[in-house]
Order: structure tokens, then sequence, then C-alpha cells
């Protein structure tokens, strides 16, 4: 079985007074998952899966840039897309300049 990074796309809003609209939307994309896992703390994302014909082993591992707050946020899943929204510990009308802790 060989280990893959799944597809991540993500986008943000930013406000310092609406917390409802200071959010990350984190979409991870995976082909026919199953044997699904991922655990959210404040400052990690942590997604495996396996896809259905078990040769491919997916792993995610994101260290946040800034802590996030994870009672607060949620996902739902269409098919083979994980939809997070994640909302932001801190209302900072500044925009994160990446998704990671790291540049990468």
């Amino acid at each position: 079985m060989s280990t893959q990074t799944p597809s991540v796309l993500w986008a943000q809003r930013s406000s310092a007074d609406e917390a409802s609209k200071n959010i990350l939307y984190v979409t991870i994309e995976v082909l026919d998952p199953i044997d699904v896992k991922y655990d959210l703390t404040s400052s990690n994302l942590k997604f495996e899966a396996n896809s259905s014909d078990k040769k491919i082993h997916y792993n995610l591992n994101i260290d946040f840039f800034d802590e996030v707050d994870p009672e607060n946020s949620h996902v739902n899943v269409t098919g083979s897309h994980y939809f997070m929204v994640i909302r932001k510990k801190t209302a900072k009308e500044e925009y994160w300049p990446r998704l990671t802790k790291e540049k990468l």
C-alpha cells in the first residue's frame, strides 16, 4: 500500500468584530475513502483514510499557522470531499499569510 497526501484546498475570511466571519474553509479530496479518521485540535489537523481497493493510504498532518477553535468548527462530507469550516480562535482583521505554521 502506498502512502499519499490528499488534495487540499483552503480559503479564509477574517473579521475582528464578527466571530462567524473569522473562519477557514478547508476541503480535503480523497477518492472512494474507507476507514476515515480525522482529529482537529487547537493547533493541528490530522486526517487518514484508505482507498476502497486498499492500494492507497491517505495521510495528512497540518500544523496551523495560528490557533483554531475546534468546538465551533464542523465537517460536512459529500462523496469524496470533506468540507471543513474551522473557526479561528483569535478574531483579527488581518488574514493569515498561509495555512501552515511553517512555510512549505
